[in-house]
C-alpha cells in the first residue's frame, strides 16, 4: 500500500512539472554561449523573437535593486567576445595566484614577458632582471615558481636545463636519463650510446632505454600554451563582482529577447493571425518569461553568494569560507536543485580572477578561533609557505602542517599532501632541486 501511495505521489509531482517548466529549468542550467545558440536557432524560425544586443552598464529595475542588501548594487553587463589569449597571458593566468608578494609578482611578470615562443628564457636573463631593478631574491623565487608550477620545462635557459626540469618533475633526478642529460648532453644529442655506456658503466640496453625516454620529453614546452583559450569563453562568464567606492557591485551578463514590448500589439495580432503564427507568438512570450526567470534566479543566487563570501571579494582568497549549496538555497528561498542548475557551468569574474560558481561551494577546516576556512583558502596558504621556503631545505608536508597549526589551523600531514597535490605542487624531495639561479 505504501509503495502504491509513493508511486501516486511521484506521478503527481511529474504531472505538475509541465513542459514549460522543464524548459525553464533547462535554460537555467545552460551557460550563456549554449543559450545564445539556442535562441539564435529559435529566432530563425520565429519572427517574433529577436535577441537584444547586450548593453554595458544598463541599469536594472528598481524592483530588483531593492532585493539586494545595502552595500550591493546590480546592473546588466555586456561582454564582447575575447580573442584567443596569448601564451604570455595563459601562463600568467596559471601562476598569478601562487604569490602575493608584489616584488615577486613583478619578477614573475618580467620572466613571463621574456619567454620565447618555445618557452625558453635568455641565458643571461638574471643580468637583464638586475638591470630592471629586480632583486636577486625576488628573481630566484619567481624563477622557481615559473619552473615549478608552469608547464614542465618552461622557463629553462637551454635545452639541457629544459630536459633536466622535466625529468626532475617526473621524479627521475637519480635516473640514468638525468645523468645522460646533465653530464653527457653532447653524446646524448648525437645518440652515441657506446660512449655513454663506457663513461657511465651502464649496460648498453639501459642507455638505449633512457635515450628513448629522453626523446619523449618536450623540447619546446611553450607550445603547450599556443593558442590557449581563456578558462571559460568570455560569453560564458555569467557575472562579475567588482569593488567601487567601498561597495561591491554585481553585474550580470544576461541575454534578453525583444517581443515588440507592446503586449497589446501582440494580442491584437493574435486575432488576425493564423493558428501557426499564434503559436509563434505564444512561444516567444514563453521564452521571454523563461529568460526573465533565469535572470532573476541567477541574480538571487549571486547576491546570496556575495553576501556569504563578502570577505573573499573584499580581501582575497584567504578569506574564502566554507559554504554549502543548501545555505544558498535557504537564503534565496529556492530548492537546492534549482540552485544547482543556476550555478551549473557558470563562471564569475572577480577582483582575484575568474572562478567557477562551484568554487565558492566547498567544505573547509576549522581554526582554533572557531572560524572555518575553505579548502581554497588553505591551499593558498600552502602555496605561499612553499613560495617563501628556503629551496635548499624545502618544507615537508609535516612541517607545513606544523606551521599551519601555529596559525591556529588544525590540519594533518595527509591533508596537506592532498591539498599540495591538488595545487599541482611537487613534494619537498623534488622541489629542492628545481631552483636554478
Amino acid at each position: 500500500m505504501r509503495t502504491q501511495i509513493q508511486n501516486k505521489q511521484r506521478q503527481s509531482v511529474q504531472l505538475n512539472v509541465n513542459p514549460q517548466m522543464l524548459q525553464t529549468f533547462r535554460l537555467l542550467a545552460m551557460p550563456n554561449g549554449e543559450l545564445e545558440r539556442l535562441i539564435s536557432e529559435k529566432a530563425q524560425t520565429n519572427p517574433f523573437i529577436e535577441i537584444l544586443p547586450l548593453r554595458p552598464n544598463r541599469r536594472m529595475s528598481a524592483g530588483l535593486s531593492r532585493q539586494i542588501a545595502a552595500g550591493l548594487s546590480t546592473e546588466l553587463l555586456g561582454y564582447k567576445l575575447k580573442a584567443k589569449t596569448t601564451s604570455e597571458e595563459a601562463i600568467w593566468e596559471e601562476l598569478k595566484f601562487s604569490v602575493d608578494d608584489p616584488k615577486v609578482k613583478k619578477a614573475l611578470q618580467f620572466l613571463i614577458g621574456n619567454l620565447d615562443e618555445a618557452g625558453y628564457l635568455p641565458p643571461d636573463i638574471d643580468r637583464h632582471a638586475e638591470q630592471a631593478g629586480i632583486s636577486r631574491a625576488a628573481f630566484a623565487r619567481a624563477l622557481w615558481l615559473l619552473q615549478q608550477e608552469g608547464a614542465p620545462g618552461i622557463g629553462a635557459r637551454s635545452l639541457q636545463e629544459c630536459l633536466e626540469l622535466q625529468l626532475i618533475r617526473e621524479g627521475r633526478k637519480n635516473s640514468l636519463a638525468y645523468i645522460m642529460v646533465h653530464s653527457y648532453m653532447e653524446e646524448t644529442a648525437r645518440g652515441d650510446l657506446p660512449a655513454i655506456a663506457r663513461e657511465t658503466g651502464a649496460p648498453l640496453a639501459e642507455v638505449a632505454e633512457s635515450l628513448a625516454r629522453i626523446r619523449k620529453l618536450q623540447p619546446r614546452p611553450g607550445l603547450v600554451y599556443e593558442d590557449a583559450e581563456p578558462a571559460p569563453a568570455v560569453k560564458d562568464i555569467a557575472a562579475s563582482v567588482t569593488m567601487a567606492d567601498g561597495r561591491l557591485k554585481i553585474a550580470l551578463n544576461s541575454l534578453k529577447i525583444s517581443l515588440y514590448e507592446e503586449t497589446g500589439y501582440l494580442e491584437s495580432m493574435k486575432e488576425a493571425c493564423s493558428i501557426e503564427l499564434r503559436q509563434k507568438i505564444e512561444e516567444a512570450k514563453a521564452l521571454a518569461q523563461q529568460l526573465d526567470y533565469r535572470h532573476t534566479a541567477l541574480l538571487k543566487v549571486l547576491t546570496a553568494l556575495v553576501r556569504k563570501q563578502r570577505a573573499f571579494f573584499q580581501s582575497g582568497i584567504h578569506e574564502l569560507k566554507p559554504l554549502k549549496l543548501e545555505q544558498i538555497a535557504g537564503s534565496t528561498g529556492m530548492h537546492p536543485s534549482t540552485v544547482s542548475r543556476a550555478i551549473k557551468d557558470k563562471w564569475l569574474d572577480t577582483p582575484w580572477g575568474v572562478f567557477s560558481f562551484k568554487y565558492f561551494l566547498a567544505g573547509g577546516i576549522e581554526a582554533e578561533s572557531g572560524d572555518k576556512l575553505a579548502a581554497g583558502a588553505v591551499k593558498q596558504m600552502i602555496r605561499e609557505l612553499i613560495a617563501g621556503e628556503d629551496k635548499r631545505k624545502p618544507l615537508t608536508d609535516q612541517l607545513i602542517s606544523y606551521l599551519l597549526q601555529e596559525r591556529g589551523i588544525s590540519i594533518s600531514r595527509r591533508t596537506v599532501a592532498k591539498y599540495r597535490t591538488q595545487a599541482k605542487i611537487a613534494p619537498a624531495s623534488q622541489r629542492k632541486l628545481n631552483l636554478h639561479v
